[in-house]
């Protein structure tokens, strides 16, 4: 078994470094999440890589780093993600992550519920991936919204589910709109090419599986 997941590894590491966004294209935009890492290496790397290929499609480079000081140093041009295994019953019951944009444009994984919920172990990586990506992109659209399906929507069922995994579960045309719209604000700015996460965008944006 570490002999097939190191092997994984590998070929996620030479995938994540020949992705297209990799080189860049013209007219996209990066943004930066530091992430705390924790749980199964494979599962995180896939969905990391996963969710850089979703933003791709909105014309967004997105960039992982693990936490540590240098992402810590830039606080105020990252996006910082926290993955959690202890979740209280009692915080948001059913839903798998929220941000707080008033502390930071934090955005916290309820990890455990998406490892230990009743879903198939093949579906884990690629839940993962859109709970980041949903929750990212409330912090960059900042507003207080969800769309009627696709990514954005509140509640995802079995048929969503089964769209995630075929890489077939999209952004609806006004998500990617809001996106852009939401990196051109006041509230946000560059730095050295990169997209600064500011403060106070949005109030806390739960998303629920059932």
């Amino acid at each position: 078994m570490r002999t097939r997941n190191a092997v994984a590894m590998a070929w996620i590491t030479a995938m994540l470094g020949s992705m297209p966004w990799a080189a860049g294209k013209p007219g996209n935009q990066k943004v930066v999440a530091c992430i705390v890492e924790t749980g199964d290496t494979l599962v995180l790397a896939t969905a990391k890589m996963t969710a850089s290929r979703l933003f791709l499609s909105a014309g967004i480079q997105l960039e992982w780093h693990a936490d540590g000081p240098s992402c810590r140093a830039r606080a105020d041009q990252v996006i910082p993600v926290s993955l959690s295994t202890n979740t209280p019953e009692d915080l948001l019951p059913g839903a798998m992550a929220f941000n707080r944009p008033y502390e930071g444009a934090q955005v916290r994984v309820f990890y455990d519920r998406i490892t230990n919920g009743p879903h198939f172990p093949q579906l884990q990586p690629y839940l993962l991936a859109h709970v980041l990506v949903h929750e990212i992109t409330h912090v960059l659209q900042g507003v207080d919204r969800h769309s009627k399906s696709g990514i954005m929507t509140a509640h995802w069922d079995s048929s969503e589910y089964a769209l995630m995994v075929r890489a077939q579960l999209r952004f609806a045309g006004e998500d990617v709109e809001l996106i852009h719209k939401g990196l051109t604000s006041p509230a946000l700015g560059t730095a050295s090419g990169t997209v600064v996460a500011a403060s106070g965008l949005a109030a806390a944006q739960p998303v629920a599986g059932r």
